[in-house]
């Protein structure tokens, strides 16, 4: 017998796939260098910090969907997990 795999089985299987192996993400917690490099950087926080990183800076979707999670998150890490992971 063969399995029929449609665009619907196979995205409701990478769901669950995601789901068993990410589950516990909203209740992780930030880690050794998110501090410096997330929570204390003004580009997370401030819009014209946040501009001037993305015109001199590097990585400019990070900055952005790290002003996002913070924008709606604040500092609830697993929001931020939760968000990264549905990007991904």
């Amino acid at each position: 017998m063969r399995i029929r795999t449609t665009p619907l089985t196979l995205s409701a299987f990478a769901s669950l796939l995601f789901v068993l192996a990410w589950g516990g993400i909203a209740w992780g917690s930030f880690q050794y260098d998110d501090f410096a490099n997330i929570l204390t950087d003004p580009a997370t926080f401030t819009v014209p910090d946040l501009l001037e990183r993305l015109v001199h800076g590097i990585r400019p979707l990070t900055r952005v969907s790290y002003a996002l999670s913070a924008t709606t998150f604040d500092e609830w890490a697993g929001g931020w997990l939760l968000f990264n992971g549905l990007l991904h």
